[in-house]
């Protein structure tokens, strides 16, 4: 936050100048991955990977609270002329941008024996922003008197997440993935949640 405050007494021609900013700028970049990653670049035979159930799984939860506010006062009484002048600013800028990723690939076999196969990403993104700007000029005096007053406040909120969930062969150069054989259910899910709260 920031404040400013300028009062002047009597004078022939007085002037009181005020003026208050504030910036404030938030970045979150994270890249979560989790993956199961088989050894299939020679393409030879693999044992591959057996278990009870199998869960590859990729979370985030990101959050920016930003509180951003200036308040100006000015204040010129007395005098032929008086002149006050007074001006504030407030700005944020938020920034979310996370790569969040859960795969299986490149491998020969995935055998669950008595579970499921389940690949899950998710991520979940909040911006909070709270920016004011106040200001306030006062003058009087017995001739001239001139009062000016600005304000602004500015806040740009920016959420850029990216979320991913496969099964996948790693790319044309190389073999396919192999046998997915599962006791259970197969599920690949991958779901983003993005709130952008400015006041």
């Amino acid at each position: 936050g920031s404040v400013g405050i300028a009062s002047a007494g009597k004078s022939s021609g007085g002037v009181a100048l005020s003026g208050a900013g504030v910036s404030a700028v938030n970045k979150i970049a994270t890249n979560i991955q989790s993956f199961l990653d088989g050894d299939r670049l020679g393409g030879g035979s693999q044992s591959g990977v057996r278990a009870d159930s199998l869960t590859v799984a990729a979370y985030d939860y990101s959050r920016v609270n930003a509180l951003a506010g200036a308040v100006t006062i000015a204040a010129q009484f007395g005098g032929k002329s008086s002149t006050a002048v007074s001006v504030g600013v407030s700005l944020s800028q938020n920034h979310i941008g996370n790569n969040v990723a859960a795969s299986i690939h490149r491998t020969s076999m995935v055998e669950t024996t008595s579970g499921d196969i389940v690949v899950d990403a998710a991520t979940k993104s909040v911006i909070d922003s709270i920016v004011f700007a106040a200001s306030a000029a006062l003058s009087g005096g017995k001739g001239t008197s001139i009062a000016v007053s600005g304000a602004g406040a500015s806040s740009r909120n920016i959420i850029l997440s990216k979320t991913k969930s496969l099964i996948d062969d790693g790319g044309e150069a190389l073999p396919a993935v192999g046998t997915i054989k599962s006791a259970g259910g197969v599920t690949v899910h991958a779901a983003s949640d993005s709130t952008i709260v400015s006041e």
